[in-house]
């Protein structure tokens, strides 16, 4: 019975860990794809400084054109 008190403790004490690695991993790679959206919206705006608004008025009138 005490070897199963054990068992039981060192497994939740696993799930634990594994549940703490799984949060830090899930933040990491938030925080990862923030920043390769941050990097793909400056990279953007440095190879065409053309506003928004006038991107997607030329935009628009090549589809109706």
């Amino acid at each position: 019975m005490h070897l199963d008190l054990v068992l039981h403790q060192k497994l939740a004490d696993r799930l634990d860990l594994l549940t703490q690695l799984l949060a830090i991993g899930t933040e990491a790679l938030s925080q990862c794809s923030r920043a390769a959206w941050t990097a793909a919206a400056v990279g953007s705006a440095a190879v065409s400084p053309v506003s928004a608004r006038a991107r997607r008025h030329w935009i628009s009138s090549r589809a109706i054109g």
